[in-house]
């Protein structure tokens, strides 16, 4: 006895053979027909007594296997047991434990999730006896898929190794398996092994006739490696399984890839062409994807769009992806896009259906308290928004409190962010600095992050506000150490300005650097924290709920990448520019005769700090940019009217005036500047 259908006992039983022949390719072709198929059969061979006990075991399983396949999962079920039951069914081993793996599909639909497995358990060990086989490995692979479904990635995968020593010698199964384990192992931050788990399916299922499960391998690794920051090593993954889908002609997924790989474009800063990727996303999902499909796409597009600053294109499309998506079929996507809408309601002025949006969203996350953080920082928000001001101090606080106790630090920057935003409107700037501090120091927390571009486009699209805000505390106060203070801070400011218009992202956490051999082990140590911290920053971002264990090693890892970093600052820079220069620095360089005006544009308007040898006094509001712009616009019309005569001479009377007027816009800037 194996794991295949006994032969015919008689030449009587010939037409039940070719029956069960058929049925086995209708169940799956045509499981409409064969659900007819298989009852009208089973009526006769029951009714005349036709057929052995292997016969009419054989043909319930196909009846149940059909009635599955067309989702009626009670039928199916019921007549799995009614299967079991028939006299003497224990005399087949081997068909009863094919009924049992029959079984799981209806248990599992039936949220009878523990039954399902039992059902597994018990045919798996069957098959085992009678020298395992590929139906030893379906079965194990049947239970690891349920478990890790149902959030228990690490009970999952001892089946998925099993179903690999029963398959080893069946590639697309093995490749269906791989994919399988490297959703398991990337569930429980085991990502390394997840890329090679991965790798392995896509090579495994290369072949023409599974191009389509290749592609959906290639678009795991890329969905991986953009999660760890890998970005290019992304882009890449994202072209391979393109191919494969743009071969297969599988349009609808082709759909779904462009809307996964715009969004990894868009959280990357590479906002244009995100905006391309997402176009021809959702054009292709609208003529070939369902409709849940779109939704998810359009949920995405929109994120991106409010990202941006782009509020009028986000409400755009989230009008019209509301009614597509039902909190029961979606749970993550509906909360997305609740969120979205709210943010859009606070920031269009409509409090009343941001509170009631804002409130339904902390019904849905009542059990999850890292993702209610965020939602009570809408709540904050929305409160100061209001101008109550205590409200949303203590409502951000106690989010705040929440944050830091998860080391939750691109959180922790905005909620600081807001707090100094409030208390600097209420007069009190020591404060106020003090938050701005602390939200600095938790953007810079998370340097060399792809998440350091995703708060770089959410907090200021472009701006550097809290940084901006500090500055221009500090800029106005007297004593030297704040002025140095202030320094350093329009440094930084003028570094992010720099990378901003350098169109500069954070690094790519594959792109080499050139070390030394003592440095190498820093980097890579380095490299393996960073990617870690990619990878849960953007499952935060995304809604996951982290457990006990992943926010403790948040915490760890956090601190050795901050220290590793700052350990490798000393070694040199590795980010191609120089180091600024301290104030302190710079006075020691020097003269009694030399001073150095320090001009920096904050808010549209133009600031200096005027440093000499011994002191330093800032000025917060010399003019704004569009004064200045006025003014060097008259000075360079002046110079065209200079310029316009050429070689021809001109009176002496025109000269000097022509003369007096540049000197006259001279005047003013130099006024205005110095």
């Amino acid at each position: 006895m194996n794991d295949r259908d006994d032969p015919p006992r008689n030449d009587g039983q010939g037409d039940i053979t070719a029956l069960l022949a058929d049925l086995d390719q209708l169940v799956a072709s045509d499981p409409a027909v064969a659900v007819a198929t298989a009852t009208a059969a089973l009526d006769g061979i029951d009714r005349n007594g036709d057929g052995d006990l292997g016969d009419r075991l054989r043909l319930r399983r196909y009846l149940a296997l059909a009635h599955a396949n067309t989702n009626r999962f009670d039928e199916a079920l019921a007549i799995c047991e009614e299967a079991l039951a028939l006299p003497d069914a224990n005399r087949e081993p081997i068909e009863t434990a094919r009924i049992q793996l029959a079984s799981m599909q209806p248990l599992a639909n039936l949220n009878r999730v523990d039954d399902a497995i039992h059902a597994g358990q018990t045919a798996l060990r069957t098959f085992e006896g009678q020298n395992g086989g590929s139906m030893a490995g379906r079965a194990a692979v049947n239970i690891g898929a349920i478990l890790a479904m149902t959030g228990r990635p690490g009970d999952a995968l001892p089946y998925f190794n099993r179903a690999r020593h029963h398959l080893d010698d069946e590639q697309v199964l093995l490749g269906q398996i791989e994919t399988n384990r490297g959703a398991a192992l990337a569930a429980l931050d085991r990502f390394e092994e997840a890329e090679v788990a991965f790798g392995q399916a896509a090579a495994l299922l290369s072949t023409d006739e599974m191009s389509w499960a290749a592609a959906i391998a290639e678009g795991n690794l890329a969905d991986l490696a953009a999660r760890q920051g890998a970005i290019n090593r992304s882009l890449r993954h994202f072209e391979a399984s393109r191919r494969h889908l743009e071969r297969d002609e599988a349009y609808g997924d082709l759909g779904r890839l462009n809307a996964e790989q715009a969004t990894v474009l868009a959280t990357a800063g590479l906002t244009a062409l995100a905006r391309e990727a997402f176009t021809d996303a959702m054009v292709l999902l609208g003529e070939h994807g369902t409709p849940g499909d779109l939704a998810m796409a359009r949920v995405a597009y929109g994120s991106a769009l409010f990202d941006g600053g782009d509020r009028v294109g986000a409400a755009e499309i989230l009008d019209t992806s509301t009614e597509a998506i039902e909190a029961d079929e979606h749970p993550e996507l509906h909360r997305q896009l609740v969120a979205l809408r709210a943010h859009l309601a606070l920031a269009d002025g409509d409090f009343d259906a941001a509170q009631a949006l804002i409130e339904s969203g902390m019904r849905e996350v009542e059990d999850r308290p890292v993702q209610r953080l965020r939602w009570s920082t809408m709540q904050g928000n929305l409160a100061r928004a209001r101008g109550d001001q205590d409200a949303a101090r203590r409502l951000l606080g106690d989010a705040l409190d929440g944050a830091e106790r998860a080391r939750i630090t691109p959180l922790i920057a905005e909620l600081r962010q807001s707090l100094a935003e409030i208390e600097r409107e209420s007069g009190n700037t020591a404060c106020a600095d003090a938050h701005a501090r602390s939200a600095i120091e938790a953007f810079e927390g998370v340097r060399g992050t792809i998440q350091a571009d995703r708060l770089r486009q959410s907090w200021h699209h472009g701006r550097l506000g809290v940084y901006g805000d500090l500055y221009l505390s500090l800029l106005q106060q007297a004593d030297g150490a704040t002025q140095a203070e202030a320094f350093g801070v329009a440094e930084r400011i003028r570094s992010r300005m720099l990378l901003d218009a350098m169109q500069v992202r954070a690094r790519d956490v594959d792109i080499p650097i050139e070390v030394s051999d003592a440095e190498r082990p820093l980097v890579e140590e380095l490299a393996g924290h960073r990617r870690w911290l990619n990878w849960i920053y953007s499952s935060l971002a995304d809604g996951v709920e982290p457990t006990a264990a992943q926010l403790k090693e948040l915490d760890v890892r956090e601190r050795a990448a901050n220290q590793l970093a700052d350990r490798l600052a000393t070694l040199g820079p590795t980010s191609g520019f120089d180091a600024p220069l301290t104030l302190d620095r710079i006075q020691e360089d020097l003269d009694d005769c030399t001073v150095v005006l320090s001009y920096l544009v904050v808010n549209e308007r133009l600031t200096v700090q005027v440093i000499t040898r011994d002191q330093t006094h800032g000025v917060a509001d010399l003019a704004t940019v569009s004064e200045i712009a006025d003014l060097v616009a008259s000075l360079q019309f002046q110079i065209s009217r200079t310029l316009v005569h050429g070689s021809v001479a001109i009176s002496g009377a025109r000269h000097a005036r022509l003369r007096r007027d540049i000197d006259t816009i001279l005047e003013q800037l130099y006024d205005v500047l110095v």
